[in-house]
């Protein structure tokens, strides 16, 4: 009860806030850990240098193009200067892409002027408001310097890849003196092979200083590259995404594609089939997805659970496929990987709202990519996440009917090699 009150004087920026954080430790018996901060973007931030390293410049979000109204909301947005940022005696966090200075101020990375109420609390946030903020400012361990490549999300496939690793294309445009900085990354790239894998290929022969999640560290000199794509983490309440709250660098995609496929290699072992179902293993968003198998079936698709294959495997089910169908979540971050032309059917709860993450990167590609929309019933992200839901069938043999080409009966192969740790592409708030 005293949490959800602080958290609303928070957010509401009341001036009893002092007062109600000091009662909340005091019930917790919290002298130490948390610590409340005011709160700033970290564009306002006064850092010790920094350099722009990819100017601002126009672009276009594409939302989701709905199947049945074969509606599609684009909205022009404003992409950042991108810059680094040298800071000393920085606190940071493997799970906040964030730092605090002097522990006097936390400067956030936020989206650029965002209209929505977006939720940035992980790491050492342990709760924050729009001017305030409560962090954990226990004891810190000394690194003497390194290049910051962590932040929200950084256990999710989709945030790992898209915005984090994506950081990896400025490395060589940063100065000379920060060259030989060693990467500060969080343990879970460390620990789950595919992560570990993009990091080989992209970071090279770099030296890497894996993060623990739980451990706050100070760092004498950090190297902070601002994300090229951004996403909001989360949301607040029953606030909905928009369609100009995604930002996503044709530049980054290039980038990602022209290293990760050159590491392509052949992988023994996976069906190389043109129509593929991404199918999810039970628990978590649960559907009648042994329903649409049998509808998809009858147009020869396979079914293909990217959770247990590797990451080479990975690549070449997307390269090969010419359709592709699937609820969206963190498996449709591969789309990047796809081929012009490549046609897609994806659903996704109508309370999402303008969730463009795939959608964008469909676009960049040049994938033809079409979305089907149900309601949930429920109002906020946090319970939209977990609730089970139903595919209409009617809906998805239509999309068949007018997009893919009738073939003879099939048996469904389903490609399941090479085990992978599953939540490699565990999905979240930030893929859907």
């Amino acid at each position: 009860m005293l949490k959800r009150v602080l958290q609303k004087a928070m957010r509401n920026d009341s001036r009893w806030l002092p007062l109600y954080f000091q009662l909340y430790r005091y019930m917790k018996r919290d002298r130490r850990s948390l610590k409340l901060l005011p709160l700033d973007s970290i564009t306002r931030c006064k850092p010790l240098e920094q350099g722009v390293l990819m100017p601002s410049y126009k672009g276009y979000s594409h939302g989701p193009k709905c199947f049945l109204s074969a509606q599609q909301e684009i909205s022009e947005i404003q992409h950042p200067d991108l810059h680094f940022r040298i800071f000393q005696n920085a606190r940071v966090s493997a799970h906040s892409s964030s730092v605090v200075l002097g522990d006097k101020k936390l400067f956030l990375e936020t989206l650029p002027e965002s209209k929505v109420d977006i939720d940035y609390r992980a790491g050492h946030v342990f709760m924050h408001g729009v001017r305030a903020a409560l962090v954990k400012v226990g004891k810190a361990e000394p690194l003497e310097q390194g290049i910051f490549l962590a932040g929200n999300g950084a256990y999710n496939y989709y945030h790992w890849l898209i915005e984090i690793a994506a950081k990896c294309q400025f490395l060589t445009n940063l100065p000379a003196r920060y060259t030989n900085y060693p990467l500060l990354v969080s343990q879970e790239v460390r620990d789950i092979p595919t992560f570990k894998k993009i990091l080989n290929v992209l970071a090279e022969e770099r030296e890497v200083i894996y993060l623990k999640p739980s451990q706050s560290y100070v760092v004498n000199n950090l190297v902070w590259i601002d994300t090229p794509n951004l996403l909001p983490f989360n949301m607040v309440g029953d606030n909905q995404l928009r369609v100009e709250d995604c930002y996503i660098r044709k530049a980054s995609i290039d980038y990602l594609r022209s290293k990760l496929l050159q590491e392509q290699c052949e992988h023994d072992g996976t069906v190389q089939a043109e129509r593929v179902f991404l199918a999810r293993t039970p628990g978590k968003r649960d559907y009648n997805q042994d329903e649409v198998e049998v509808l998809l079936k009858e147009y020869g698709f396979s079914v293909v659970y990217m959770e247990k294959l590797d990451y080479e495997a990975q690549i070449e089910v997307i390269r090969a496929a010419k359709y592709i169908i699937g609820p969206t979540g963190a498996a449709w971050t591969n789309l990047q990987y796809a081929n012009s032309g490549t046609t897609c059917l994806c659903w996704m709860a109508e309370e999402y709202g303008g969730f463009s993450a795939f959608s964008n990167i469909a676009h960049i590609v040049g994938a033809d990519m079409h979305y089907l929309r149900g309601k949930t019933g429920e109002t906020e992200i946090s319970q939209i996440y977990k609730c089970s839901y139903r595919v209409d069938l009617e809906d998805v043999e239509a999309f068949l009917e007018r997009h893919v080409p009738t073939v003879g009966r099939n048996d469904m192969q389903v490609c399941d090699v090479s085990p992978d740790i599953e939540n490699d592409i565990e999905s979240s708030i930030g893929n859907g």
